[in-house]
């Protein structure tokens, strides 16, 4: 009995198997590569950019340095965060660190990791200027410049070769290669031209004067020849055009404060280090 009723089974089994349909495997690993290259074309995920964002900060800290002053830390980033307050993301949380450089620059990763250096910090007037700078940096993450151009290198098949929803440690260390080359290297002059218009406009959202981005680029514009400047000078268009463009929108404009005497206590730590 016990034979029998085994063979029964067997032969139970095999009909259904026999039932089954034949399943294609070319097909199968088709319609796979198709799902790949269909999420090749959706946005990149805020985790992702967060991740990504984290990578390239820790690298820009890495070669320069971090300056530690927990006054002027705090300072920059109650600063930077009230001018973040007229960002429309709210899916990031900014962070604000000082590099500890004499080099001039301010460069803003993926995901809200804000960076200015102490060379530009030292060279600022008032708390307005260090407003419209980090509204610069701030709109570079609102406009999501750098994804866009990790997006357009992803679908190009030029960067990564599966899907950033499943990328791996070693394919974000490859973005945030990428990210970090568009940093040291600048942006587009358009694009930097519409930051700065629009990172002063930030700035003047929550009462600073949007014409001392104007006033700081002049300073510096005058100086240009220090070796401190260079990377900023390399990495940004002529200052000229910068200015030009700024006059044209906000050289007329005396609205807003420029906080000149709170600006030069809070950094007094800054130059006696």
């Amino acid at each position: 009995m016990r034979l029998v009723w085994a063979v029964a089974v067997v032969l139970v089994v095999a009909s259904s198997a026999l039932a089954l349909p034949r399943i294609d495997i070319g097909k199968v690993k088709k319609a796979r590569d198709t799902l790949k290259e269909v999420k090749r074309l959706l946005p990149i995920s805020t985790e992702e950019e967060i991740a990504i964002g984290k990578r390239v900060a820790a690298r820009l800290q890495e070669t320069y340095g971090v300056y530690k002053n927990r006054e002027v830390e705090q300072y920059v980033a109650l600063v930077g965060t009230a001018v973040s307050w007229r960002s429309t993301r709210r899916d990031v949380e900014y962070i604000f660190s000082i590099l500890d450089t004499e080099e001039v620059n301010a460069y803003a990763a993926p995901g809200g990791f804000i960076l200015i250096s102490r060379g530009l910090l030292s060279r600022m007037q008032s708390e307005a200027e260090l407003a419209t700078i980090l509204g610069h940096e701030i709109w570079h993450v609102e406009a999501r410049h750098e994804m866009k151009r990790v997006q357009q290198a992803q679908i190009a098949g030029t960067l990564v070769s599966k899907a950033l929803s499943a990328m791996t440690g070693e394919e974000i260390d490859q973005v945030a290669d990428l990210c970090l080359e568009v940093l040291q290297k600048g942006r587009s002059k358009e694009v930097e031209l519409e930051t700065d218009v629009q990172g002063a406009r930030l700035a003047s959202e929550v009462g600073y004067a949007p014409r001392a981005l104007l006033v700081l680029l002049s300073r510096l514009g005058g100086a240009s020849s220090e070796s401190a400047l260079k990377q900023l000078m390399s990495t940004h268009p002529k200052t000229t055009e910068r200015i030009g463009v700024l006059q044209k929108k906000y050289g007329s404009d005396l609205s807003g404060s420029l906080v000149e005497n709170r600006f030069m206590v809070q950094i007094q730590p800054l130059h006696k280090s």
